[in-house]
């Protein structure tokens, strides 16, 4: 069962099993340790909930609660190299979504936007401007009974 403490764990490791080794991945605020010359593109995976709200009335045990949250996948690649290969990644991303349900949880919009540039991401996750990067969000709900 999915519940409020464990959802983040839970999407970590749906994303985990099925993007494999495509290619390196970072968690949270971390920097995949193998990001040297030889990595072309990486992802950093994030999921949060955002808020919840009561959606039913009862006894304890009894009440339902729709919890809402935001995926956020950033991919990057190699900047000044062809965006061939991000779009192949973000491809591989919606469709991994697009199936609709993740363990009991409901996908509802998807949306890619590139990171701006300025004090950008690419700048501050890495510190050095190697990386072009774009940004996939993932909208989801589930509902937890307690």
């Amino acid at each position: 069962m999915i519940t409020y403490a464990n959802a983040e764990d839970i999407l970590t490791s749906c994303f985990l099993q099925r993007w494999a080794d495509t290619t390196p991945v970072s968690l949270k605020n971390a920097i995949p340790k193998e990001l040297d010359d030889s990595v072309q593109e990486w992802v950093h995976f994030t999921a949060r909930i955002n808020a919840s709200s009561q959606t039913s009335i009862g006894a304890v045990g009894n009440r339902r609660y729709t919890r809402v949250g935001r995926i956020a996948v950033d991919i990057f690649v190699k900047a000044g190299t062809l965006t061939g290969a991000q779009t192949d990644l973000v491809k591989k991303v919606v469709d991994m979504y697009e199936d609709g349900s993740w363990s009991k949880v409901q996908i509802h919009q998807i949306l890619q936007h590139d990171l701006p540039d300025g004090a950008h991401r690419r700048a501050s996750i890495t510190g050095d401007g190697r990386w072009y990067g774009t940004q996939i969000n993932i909208q989801f709900s589930f509902d937890e009974v307690k």
